[in-house]
Order: C-alpha cells, then structure tokens, then sequence
C-alpha cells in the first residue's frame, strides 16, 4: 500500500512538471523552425496511438520523426507551398476514441471555428478519430478529405500486447464475426468499430493508404515473424503491416489505394512512395474545391464601383450600382480579374484561396499612357500589337492594344508601376521592347526596336 501510494505521488509530480494538455492543435511553424508549406487552407496531422504519457519533448520527438519529412516535401511542392497551412493534433493515449474526437471538435472550433473547410492526414488510429468525428461531431461538411495511413478501419484482430486495457485500444478490437471470417476463431471482439462503420456515411471523402510485409523484405523478417507480439492472433498468411491486417484498411465507397509492399506500419508516413501518393491526393482535392465567391471592388477613397467586368475561369460577372458582386462557384485556385469597359485589367488581381470571402478589390488610381513604336531605323511600325506586363514576373497584370497606322498607341487606365513593354506581330518573335515605371497621371513614350530586330518581317 505505501509503495503504490509513493508511486502515485511521484507519478502525479511527473505528470505535472513533465506532460502536455489532454489534447491540443498546433500550428506546424508554433512546434517546428523547418521548411514547410506557409499557405492559409489547414491540413490537420493526427498522430496514431502511442502508449506513453506523451511529454512535450516525447511530442516533438514523434511529430518529428514521422512527418518532418512529409512536411518539408508538402514545402517543396510548387502547387502545395503556398496554399497549405499544416497544423498538429496530439492527444494523450489514456482516452476513449469518443472522448479524443470531442477534444479534436473543441480544438477545431477554437482555432478555426465553424465554417472553414480543412483537410485531415492521420495515421493508424488517428484515422479512426477523425471517422468518428466526422459522422457524429462534425459541423457541416468542414472536412473536405480525410487522408488515412494504415488505419485499421475493420478492426485488428487482438490489443497491442501491453495495452489490452487501454479504452481506445478496446475501440480498435475487430467484431468476432470480422475475425471469425478472417479464420481468427479464438478472437472475441467489441463493436464499437461495426457500429462506426455501419453508420459512417462519408466515405467518399475518405483517401486510404496501406502497406504489408513480406518475409523477404529488407528489415521486415523479425516484424513479420514476429507479430505475435503486436497481434498475437494474426496468422501469418493475412498480408500485415505488422500491426494491422492490409484488408482491415479498406472500406467500401472510399479510395483505397494499393498497399505499399515491404513497409512498416510504424515508418508508413517516412516512406517516399507514400508521401508521393499523398502529394498526388493533396494536390486533386485542392484542384477540385469550389468556393461561393463574393466581395466588392472600390476606389481608392473605398467608394462602391459599379458596373466593374470581374473574368473568372472563362466567365463573366458585373459588379452591381454599389461595387457588390457574387460569383458562381469558383475552384481552389482560380484568378479572378477585374477590367473596366475599355477591356484594361486593373490590377490586382485575386486568387480563390480557401475563403467563402469576401474577396474584395481595392482599385488604384490609373494613368493615360500613349506613345508609338520605331523600328531601328526610326520608321514607324504597322501593324501589331502592344502588351505590357509586370516587370517581376511574366504571369502578373497585363494590358493589350493595337498599334495604330502611324505605329501610335494609347491606353486610358493603367495602374501605376513596373512593367515591360513587348511588341506582338504575326509571324514575329516578340521582342522586350523597354522597361518603364509609370508614376503618371500622363505618359507619352516612344518605343524602338532593339537592333537585333531591326529587320521589317
């Protein structure tokens, strides 16, 4: 009695110098200084069942090690670095399933509240918290995809030796008809996850991902002959990751892609085929996200203006008498751009970013620019075209007009700034004519044909 009494007070002392909250969301950039994406739409990581107390330092150690390399290579990913924003959910293990979806509810709705829309990368029992939370504590549809590794969605076939009593290990117990089925007939298991499963009707928002060992893989001998020690009733025919049964990952209805062989399931997040498919999954769900799209374009004294052309993805739109507009659907990542009715774009542009909105648009104050075109000789130049883009880069803001007889040309609202001045002609390479800075309110310049184009085509 005195020794489980010192125990207990030694215990109750470590926990509290040493453990973190029951359950809590980071921000990646709050955990990590490591490169990673730095966009706004959230991706939640959510970790799989650890039997430790998890201390601060046993945390960092385990985000670290299975998905630092995710991570870095999300931030790598020209598509994915500027739209992701990675966050971390930890939980401590000596809860129910139920009881750590509701902290993950809480978590979400503190930090990103009610109507943003987020995607969910788990592993193992991770995956299992998020199912329950999207069938009975969701809000909406705020998670527009859950992307699972080697989540044992059927069940595994007996406790992780050592954690028998652990309640959300118990949640993880495969039915006895499951295992029965399986040719496990000395197994009797619970029925929480066939209940789940039973009443889950969102799995067509489901990526799932598995692996399985083979005798001969590299490292995965004493792992697959040895899984009596993780589950001690799986016979060695049923393909394995080690932990959980491959046929216990998939689930009608949803994506399931084909296992990864030779991978361990506690290294299935490290392993490069894996964080491909997820690249490959991430970048899909982000290109088919569409978002009701509103806001208002104003002037520089923050005044209404009306009867604005907004072009996005190939259509049209109007802002009405007070510079309010409402957009169709429009997917992740679309350009919105704004012109008068002179067919000038006025920058700047926006891009659909994982906001319902507003989007809104604050338009400068623009300068008449007109001038005319030589060639190397100091003739003037017909016909052709004038466009002008930025000066940083090639994909920014641009205007077009047509030269006129005398090679003259005229443009009535272009916003003040850099750009470079190219001339376009049929059959013509297209040369960068100069580079000016227009401050105005008024600007004549004369372009000349760098000699290298000298030539009349």
């Amino acid at each position: 009695m005195r020794i489980s009494a010192v125990f207990l007070v030694v215990t109750i002392i470590i926990l509290s110098l040493g453990t973190v909250a029951a359950a809590q969301l980071f921000a990646w950039d709050d955990l990590f200084e490591l490169e990673g994406p730095s966009g706004d739409f959230p991706l939640i990581i959510i970790h799989g069942y650890y039997p430790e107390i998890l201390t601060e330092g046993l945390l960092h150690n385990i985000i670290e090690r299975n998905w630092r390399g995710m991570v870095e290579k999300l931030g790598a990913c020209p598509v994915l670095k500027d739209k992701l924003g990675v966050y971390v959910f930890y939980y401590q293990p000596e809860q129910s399933i139920p009881g750590i979806a509701r902290e993950l509810a809480r978590e979400i709705e503190e930090h990103l509240g009610p109507e943003q829309k987020f995607i969910i990368l788990s592993h193992s029992m991770g995956g299992i918290i998020s199912r329950y939370y999207m069938t009975y504590l969701e809000e909406g549809e705020q998670v527009l995809a859950l992307l699972a590794l080697a989540t044992p969605n059927k069940g595994i076939p007996a406790p992780v030796a050592g954690t028998e009593l652990n309640p959300a290990i118990k949640n993880l117990q495969g039915t006895a008809e499951l295992m029965r089925r399986q040719g496990f007939s000395r197994y009797q298991g619970g029925s929480f996850l066939q209940e789940l499963n039973e009443v889950d009707d969102n799995h067509e928002r489901y990526y799932f991902f598995s692996s399985f060992l083979g005798p001969g893989d590299r490292g995965g001998i004493l792992s697959y002959l040895g899984r009596a020690y993780y589950s001690y009733f799986l016979p060695l025919e049923v393909p394995s990751d080690g932990i959980v049964p491959t046929f216990s990952v998939c689930l009608e209805g949803a994506r399931n892609f084909p296992p990864l062989k030779g991978v361990d399931h506690n290294i299935i997040s490290e392993s490069p085929e894996m964080m491909d498919l997820i690249m490959t999954g991430l970048r899909s769900i982000l290109d088919n996200i569409a978002y009701p799209v509103f806001g208002q374009v104003t002037d520089e004294e923050g005044q209404g203006v009306p009867n604005v052309l907004l072009e996005a993805d190939g259509r049209k739109y109007y802002t009405d008498e007070d510079g309010y507009f409402s957009l169709e659907d429009q997917y992740f990542g679309t350009q919105i751009f704004p012109r008068v009715d002179n067919g000038v774009f006025l920058p700047p542009y926006l891009t659909v970013d994982g906001r319902e909105g507003p989007y809104n648009f604050a338009m400068k104050s623009t300068i008449q620019v007109a001038g005319r075109v030589k060639d190397y000789w100091g003739q003037s130049v017909k016909p052709g075209s004038i466009i002008i883009m930025s000066n940083t880069s090639y994909h920014e803001y641009y205007y077009e007009t047509v030269l006129g007889p005398d090679g003259e040309f005229s443009l009535d609202s272009v916003a003040p700034g850099n750009y470079r001045f190219l001339l376009v002609r049929e059959n013509w390479p297209v040369p960068v004519l100069q580079s000016f800075e227009l401050t105005g309110p008024k600007m004549d310049l004369m372009l000349n044909i760098p000699p290298q184009w000298g030539d009349s085509p």
